[in-house]
């Protein structure tokens, strides 16, 4: 009886783990098991496509579990994330520094890089933030972000925006950085399946979200090869910005 208490924990902590992977390193495995399968691969190929402006000294704001700290080749990287937040647990996550929301605990001109994945959404605000961390760069460094566009709200009730292009670009520029890269990420045909999904995933009883997430990612995957895109129905966004 111990034993198949110990073999279903471990099935289960395998199965967890492998779901973790698939969420910021997807492979084949996530068209047939993630329901978020289109966002978790635009955002992980195009971190892979940009990773090499990230390098020296780093900060990744908003670090979280640090997912994709192995991509990057820095000297130094540190995690900064806020101390409290009620909308997401950071029991098991691996935080060097806390700050309070408000003052970036590092001084001036201290960073080569800065990293932040999905975060954006969830400053409340942003002018200030960015106010700090162009302070805690060195002059002509860069920033590496991601953020979503057509995405469900996540982390509630610490949810507060989605940004355009051109806000986007407005909010570097007018705090002291210049876009360097800026593109859109996910097809506008990727975005209607991922909508399905999210659909399937959060209402549907468990057999259907077994069989019906992998039918829609092969079916949004082979249309996207075929179908004409949108330019302006798009997942989410990454940019990169040099301090001034």
């Amino acid at each position: 009886m111990k034993a198949s208490v110990s073999t279903l924990s471990h099935v289960k902590a395998r199965a967890k783990a492998i779901k973790e992977r698939e969420w910021f390193r997807p492979s084949w495995l996530s068209l047939f098991i993630n329901s978020a399968h289109f966002v978790v691969v635009s955002r992980y190929k195009a971190l892979l496509d940009h990773r090499h402006h990230i390098k020296g000294h780093t900060l990744d704001f908003g670090c979280g579990a640090k997912p994709y700290k192995d991509i990057f080749t820095t000297t130094q990287y540190v995690g900064l994330d806020i101390q409290m937040n009620p909308g997401h647990d950071h029991s098991q996550e691996q935080i060097d520094v806390f700050y309070d929301g408000k003052t970036i605990p590092f001084p001036d001109a201290t960073f080569d890089s800065v990293f932040s994945s999905d975060v954006f959404e969830h400053v409340f605000e942003l002018d200030g933030i960015l106010d700090e961390i162009h302070r805690v760069m060195k002059p002509g460094a860069k920033i590496l972000i991601t953020v979503p566009f057509i995405y469900p709200e996540h982390e509630v009730p610490f949810d507060f925006g989605r940004y355009t292009q051109y806000g986007l670009k407005a909010l570097f520029e007018r705090h002291g950085f210049q876009v360097v890269t800026q593109k859109k990420l996910g097809t506008s045909v990727e975005v209607l399946h991922q909508l399905a999904n999210y659909y399937i995933h959060n209402s549907m009883p468990r057999v259907i979200k077994l069989l019906g997430v992998p039918c829609v990612n092969i079916s949004g995957w082979l249309l996207s090869k075929i179908f004409p895109t949108i330019d302006t129905l798009y997942l989410g966004h990454v940019v990169v910005a040099a301090r001034s």
